[in-house]
């Protein structure tokens, strides 16, 4: 995650890494709602994702569709984008949830 930016303190990057630790730790639907919530942060803000960004992004999002189907990747993504910032890192805090 550290590698993606220069700028860690942007609050889609946060929100981002949360995912991908979610991820890692096998909560795909969770990691699907950070990757939604954070969609809406960087629309928000005009902050696309990067050239260097969008593989692992990519694939994040692919190992995500893959594990939960397209349905429910659809649906987790979509709740996520429904979340403010603060609802996401409420979200986010909360272990296991």
């Amino acid at each position: 995650y550290l590698n993606q930016s220069n700028d860690p303190s942007n609050p889609a990057h946060l929100v981002e890494g949360k995912a991908r630790l979610e991820l890692v730790d096998g909560r795909p639907e969770r990691a699907a709602q950070l990757f939604g919530a954070s969609w809406t942060v960087r629309e928000q803000d005009d902050f696309p994702l990067t050239e260097a960004e969008r593989p692992d992004y990519e694939a994040c999002i692919n190992t995500i569709r893959s594990a939960l189907g397209d349905n429910a990747y659809n649906k987790a993504f979509e709740k996520g984008k429904a979340m403010t910032l603060k609802d996401a890192i409420a979200f986010a805090l909360v272990e296991n949830s």
